[in-house]
């Protein structure tokens, strides 16, 4: 993988939809970033649709997580620790 790729974990909320954070190489470095700097979708794999979600989060290995019982996916931030 080369070292200007995108970071990008993922889950599945359910079989048409992903819930997906990002981020750029450059947030690594940054602890604010790193702790809830991640750009936050819901992706359509299917069709290729996005939908941007209006806040930012936890690039963790841990974000997101889904449950597919529920259909819904959690986000995670950790503001304020600097």
């Amino acid at each position: 993988m080369p070292a200007d790729s995108w970071s990008a974990p993922q889950c599945m909320v359910d079989h048409e939809y992903a819930a997906v954070v990002y981020t750029p190489p450059s947030f690594t470095n940054k602890p604010d970033l790193m702790q809830g700097g991640a750009f936050t979708v819901i992706v359509n794999p299917g069709t290729g649709h996005v939908t941007k979600l209006p806040f930012t989060a936890s690039p963790a290995y841990f974000d997101p997580s889904c449950n597919t019982t529920t259909h819904t996916a959690a986000f995670t931030a950790f503001r304020d620790m600097n």
